[in-house]
C-alpha cells in the first residue's frame, strides 16, 4: 500500500466519523426540537385548561345567582299572594264596617226623627 492509499483510508475514516457525529447531532437537535414542541403543547394545554376552569367557575357563579334570583322571585310571588289575600280580607272588613256604619246612621236618623215628633 502506498501513502496515498493510507491517506485515502484515513480520509474515509474521518468522513465516516464526521457522518456519525452529524447524524448523532441531528438526532439530538430533533429531540430538543420535539421536546420544545411538546413543552409548548403542554403549556397551551395548561392555559386552555385554566381558561376552561375560569369559564366553569363563572358559569357556576351565574347558576348560583340565578338560583338566588329564582328563590327571591318565588318569595315575592308568595308575598304578593299573601298581600292579595290580606287586601281581600281588608276590603271585606271595610264593606262590613260600612254596612254597620250605615245601620248605625239609619238608627240614629230613626231616633232623631222619633225625638222630633
Amino acid at each position: 500500500m502506498t501513502v496515498a492509499n493510507y491517506i485515502s483510508i484515513g480520509a474515509l475514516l474521518v468522513s465516516c466519523i464526521m457522518a456519525f457525529v452529524n447524524i448523532k447531532n441531528g438526532k439530538a437537535t430533533n429531540k430538543r426540537a420535539d421536546d420544545a414542541e411538546d413543552e409548548q403543547r403542554a403549556q397551551r394545554a395548561r392555559e386552555e385548561q385554566a381558561k376552561d376552569t375560569q369559564v366553569m367557575l363563572t358559569l357556576n357563579n351565574i347558576e348560583k345567582q340565578l338560583n338566588k334570583i329564582d328563590g327571591t322571585i318565588d318569595t315575592v310571588k308568595q308575598d304578593t299572594r299573601d298581600n292579595h289575600d290580606k287586601l281581600l280580607i281588608a276590603l271585606e272588613s271595610q264593606k262590613s264596617m260600612h254596612k254597620r256604619i250605615d245601620e248605625h246612621e239609619q238608627r240614629i236618623n230613626d231616633l232623631e226623627q222619633a225625638l222630633r215628633k
